[in-house]
């Protein structure tokens, strides 16, 4: 199963649960699997923090969080596309305030994409909305806001492991 942390199923599993499951780790210092960071893939770690039956946070791969859409002719289709993206940013911030934990590991940009992946441009519109680049400042102020009072690297937060 692949699901993003943190997963309610596996987070209300018992103790007893560390028996019969086996996490599959990720090893930085194979060559092998190093070879998959030059994808869509980044470093992180499965937490214990949010499966208290782990004995130790487990090394893990995980792929960015990316809005696709197809390349749609039709005006109306490809106005709502640039409408949700705008919808998206201006409640980028409640989503991470209240929504689900992943939200906090989403960042509001135009990423570079690997594998020749191109952005539709209904995507790229909406980005470049002013609605958006407002919420998108707001949101980048608020984290800075909340870096210097808070005591937490930057590869922590990018982790979860602090908020």
């Amino acid at each position: 199963m692949v699901a993003g942390q943190a997963a309610k199923r596996f987070a209300e599993l018992p103790a007893a649960a560390r028996d019969h499951i086996k996490l599959l780790s990720f090893n930085a210092n194979d060559p092998q699997e190093k070879a998959i960071l030059q994808g869509a893939y980044y470093p992180t770690a499965i937490k214990k923090a949010y499966y208290p039956w782990l004995t130790a946070d487990v090394p893990t791969v995980a792929v960015q969080s990316i809005l696709i859409t197809q390349k749609y002719k039709s005006a109306g289709t490809k106005k709502k596309i640039t409408r949700f993206t705008e919808s998206l940013c201006k409640n980028f911030a409640v989503l991470q305030k209240k929504g689900h934990n992943k939200w906090h590991d989403i960042n509001l940009e135009l990423s570079k994409l690997s594998g020749g992946w191109k952005y539709s441009e209904d995507v790229k519109k909406g980005f470049m909305s002013k609605a958006c680049r407002q919420a998108t400042s707001a949101v980048k102020t608020q984290k800075t806001e909340g870096e210097a009072s808070s005591s937490c690297s930057t590869k922590e937060r990018v982790l979860g492991l602090c908020k």
